[in-house]
């Protein structure tokens, strides 16, 4: 996908940088993003154990555990794709580096952290990054959050001083929508609100082939 397009952006989806080694994904994504020229995304959030992801394996199931493991991966890894000397100890990540280079074209690379809403310590660390993917626990995929979710969650972004250029991330599913037209008024409201990117939610059950060209082939809402 990187060397076959041009203008597509690439996103990670939401990697549980608690349990990856944060130098081995610094390089993975330089990789990509110099493939690319310049078109990753990196989501990062805790993950989750609802399907035995972290337990079945030995990994730390504990919230706050894997949230001070997410922060000191972050540090590290943020510190590496800066293509900078990295000397880093902390409780659970220490690590003396060398630069890593090549560095990724993008300087920095955008990193999105999910977090479930309306709990705010995902949210202050979202802020101190590129953007922030929050995850709605009442709401079906078929329908876009609320106004009024996300009206709060920007106020809160921009009382920590958030740039301008600061992404906030939705996603539902947009074939449940409707009309085209329904569809773009949608797009329209989020976009009221400072939301820069919505994302198309495809279930997580086997999708067919034919469902996923349909998304694709419409391409963005009003384009």
């Amino acid at each position: 996908m990187a060397v076959s397009t041009q203008r597509i952006r690439m996103g990670t989806m939401v990697t549980p940088l608690s349990r990856r080694r944060p130098w081995v994904m610094a390089r993975q994504i330089a990789t990509l993003d110099q493939l690319s020229n310049g078109r990753v995304v990196v989501g990062v959030g805790l993950g989750d154990d609802g399907w035995k992801e972290f337990s079945s394996f030995g990994e730390e199931t504990d919230g706050r555990l894997r949230g001070a493991a997410l922060d000191e991966s972050l540090a590290v890894l943020r510190g590496l794709l800066d293509g900078a000397p990295v000397s880093y100890y902390g409780s659970i990540r220490q690590v003396d580096s060398t630069p890593f280079l090549p560095r990724p074209q993008q300087h920095p690379i955008p990193i999105w952290a999910a977090g479930r809403w309306p709990r705010r310590r995902p949210l202050e660390r979202a802020a101190k990054l590129q953007g922030f993917f929050p995850i709605f626990h009442r709401q079906h995929q078929s329908l876009a959050p609320s106004q009024s979710d996300l009206s709060t969650i920007q106020s809160e972004l921009r009382a920590r001083q958030v740039p301008a250029d600061y992404d906030l991330v939705v996603t539902w599913s947009f074939a449940r929508e409707g009309d085209p037209a329904s569809l773009r008024a949608e797009v329209r409201r989020l976009e009221e609100v400072g939301v820069t990117w919505a994302l198309h939610s495809l279930p997580p059950t086997p999708v067919p082939a034919r469902m996923v060209d349909v998304a694709v082939m419409s391409g963005p809402p009003g384009a």
